[in-house]
């Protein structure tokens, strides 16, 4: 009797891909379910393979990963296209910012903690319903209640209300932004 490998079914935001081989990928990927996950993906990018467009850089997808000594991707399909948010420079801008700097301070090692994920929602969410002007606000925030969830800085542990009042607090003040930049290069720096 063979011995069957566990399978993963998940969201996911894409957070970076990168080419191997002659048509393969590999994908780093912030899931709900276990944080940062490096998958491989055989010949999606293969003329016309069945999900070639669908784990493009920056995207939220629902993945089928099956999971061994290496991770590999079995089926992806979008979820949402975030088009409100790659439509707009700002908005684009702020959202990839975000996504780099959860690549930065998550370590890729399963950890069964869902916050790094519904922080990406909740910036998702908040980018598609702010003005452009405070697109970098709410990736500010969103980087600040990340350092909490992580437990890199115990002075933010925030809650979605919180969440909107410090968007709207940072918004209006120069200096609680600032603060802000303070904590993220204070946790970057003893990471």
């Amino acid at each position: 009797m063979r011995n069957s490998y566990p399978v993963l079914i998940t969201d996911a935001f894409v957070l970076h891909t990168r080419g191997t081989g002659e048509a393969s990928r590999n994908i780093t990927m912030l899931t709900r379910s276990n944080g940062l996950v490096l998958v491989y993906a055989r010949s999606i990018r293969k003329e016309g393979a069945k999900m070639r467009g669908t784990t493009l850089p920056y995207g939220r997808v629902s993945v089928s990963v099956v999971r061994g000594k290496h991770n590999i991707l079995k089926d992806a399909r979008v979820v949402d296209t975030l088009a409100m948010i790659w439509s707009n420079e700002a908005k684009y801008t702020a959202f990839v910012c975000f996504l780099r700097y959860v690549r930065t301070v998550i370590p890729v090692v399963e950890f069964r903690d869902d916050a790094p994920f519904a922080i990406a929602e909740m910036v998702v969410f908040f980018l598609k319903k702010t003005q452009p002007i405070h697109a970098e606000h709410v990736s500010l925030v969103g980087q600040v209640m990340l350092l909490g969830a992580l437990g890199y800085s115990t002075a933010y542990q925030i809650t979605r209300a919180q969440f909107e009042y410090l968007l709207a607090s940072a918004t209006s003040s120069a200096e609680i932004c600032n603060e802000f930049r303070q904590h993220l290069q204070h946790a970057l720096r003893y990471q």
